[in-house]
């Protein structure tokens, strides 16, 4: 009889033991590049967060089996909700590459010349059984602060191949579309033809001192949220 219930809690130590409850937590990265030596756009640019959709509100990382049907992984989770932690890293990129002469996340003295929102439509990992796919929808929008005039807007709906089944992999791809997004909003903002500040700017002229001032990038390893920048 000791024998058995010996048995029996060894068994029940192996299987309730093997469960492990680690939860694992996220972030995406975004490889901003280096600063280009073109000119920038002229103003200044603030970027809201992104309204998501419903599905996508949650911390928990999101797994697609179909378009009916997804589910929610409580040991694989953001560490920042999405909408927000997107839209700290397009920020962060827009001000690193020189897309504007300056760009922050919230309302300041100054108010900025445009502003960037959007929407999150998709976030997820798209398991086919055999192979997982990192899915990115969103949309941006930029208009001007001072009448809400919309003066631009752009979709962006990718999915990329996770290389290995590991939801670290496919955060890294899911992190390889956003950098795609970003670099794909930073081309056609350029080709828009907004007003562009020239390099040779007279000299003495008001700016003049602050265009090369602008703060260094922080560690693209390190893309959680964007640094504000200290106020001029």
């Amino acid at each position: 009889m000791r024998l058995v219930l010996c048995a029996l809690a060894l068994l029940a130590t192996s299987c309730f033991g093997a469960v492990s409850n680690s939860r694992s937590y996220y972030v995406l990265n975004s490889d901003p590049g280096s600063r280009p030596p073109e000119p920038s756009i002229t103003g200044s640019l603030r970027v809201q967060n992104l309204d998501a959709d419903a599905a996508y509100e949650k911390f928990q990382l999101v797994v697609r089996k179909n378009p009916f049907e997804l589910r929610y992984s409580d040991l694989h989770v953001w560490a920042v909700k999405p909408n927000q932690m997107i839209s700290d890293i397009i920020a962060r990129t827009l001000l690193e590459t020189g897309a504007f002469e300056d760009v922050f996340r919230n309302l300041r003295d100054r108010r900025p010349d445009y502003t960037l929102g959007g929407d999150l439509n998709a976030l997820e990992i798209y398991d086919s059984d055999d192979v997982w796919y990192a899915h990115l929808a969103l949309s941006l929008r930029l208009t001007r602060f001072e009448d809400g005039a919309q003066l631009w807007q752009m979709s962006y709906d990718q999915r990329k191949l996770v290389p290995s089944r590991t939801h670290a992999q496919a955060v890294r791809a899911l992190s390889e579309l956003l950098s795609a997004a970003v670099r794909q909003a930073y081309v056609e903002l350029r080709e828009k033809g907004l007003q562009v500040k020239t390099v040779d700017l007279p000299a003495g002229a008001p700016g003049t001192p602050e265009t090369n001032d602008a703060p260094g990038p922080e560690d693209p390893d390190e893309p959680i949220y964007v640094p504000e920048p200290t106020p001029q």
